[in-house]
């Protein structure tokens, strides 16, 4: 076998794990066989994401400690223990303004978004366009089952290419004002 025939044979491999029905060499390829979609629910919240199979590590998976801190942000004891002491007798939940570092399936940005987070703002490291495309299904699916409109997307949700490490400050200052009240890094 060729190097160009084993490498068709493990593109075909992959595309088949992740393709919605029956994948053969005859298939033309196509962006959604390279992006698959999931479910997490956590009591009666239901979050669908999506992974990108060509981003390792940015969006391929879902890391533990994102669900973990999805869990812990969805019940109200858990919250006062991750982020402390009460403000004026009440915790400010949700955040008016939150950024997920690395956000990768971006499931605890996806919770935000669920709680009423004023504005969200997803990164990850720009590795292809399919962790971006993943990433916009993900809101696009969700928003359509928790009735956020269309319009109100880009106003509520920001999915934004970031590396670690790079323009930070410029990252934590949203659009018209104001700073981020909640920063989440869950890798």
């Amino acid at each position: 076998m060729s190097d160009d025939d084993e490498y068709d044979q493990q593109q075909l491999f992959m595309r088949s794990m992740f393709a919605n029905g029956e994948v053969d060499d005859n298939d033309d390829e196509s962006e959604d066989d390279y992006i698959s979609e999931h479910i997490w629910k956590c009591g009666d919240v239901t979050v669908f994401y999506h992974l990108a199979i060509l981003a390792p590590g940015h969006g391929n998976s879902v890391w533990n400690s994102s669900e973990c801190i999805a869990q812990h942000m969805l019940s109200s004891s858990d919250r006062s223990r991750l982020f402390g002491e009460k403000l004026e007798g009440k915790f400010i939940w949700p955040p008016e303004r939150a950024l997920e570092f690395g956000a990768g399936a971006a499931l605890p940005s996806l919770v935000l978004l669920k709680e009423g987070a004023t504005k969200v703002i997803c990164t990850d490291r720009k590795i292809n366009e399919q962790t971006f495309d993943a990433l916009n299904l993900s809101v696009q699916k969700n928003c359509e089952e928790w009735g956020i409109s269309k319009e109100m997307i880009s106003e509520r949700i920001s999915i934004v290419p970031h590396t670690w490490g790079e323009e930070i400050e410029k990252m934590t200052l949203v659009e018209g004002g104001g700073e981020i009240d909640l920063a989440i890094a869950s890798d």
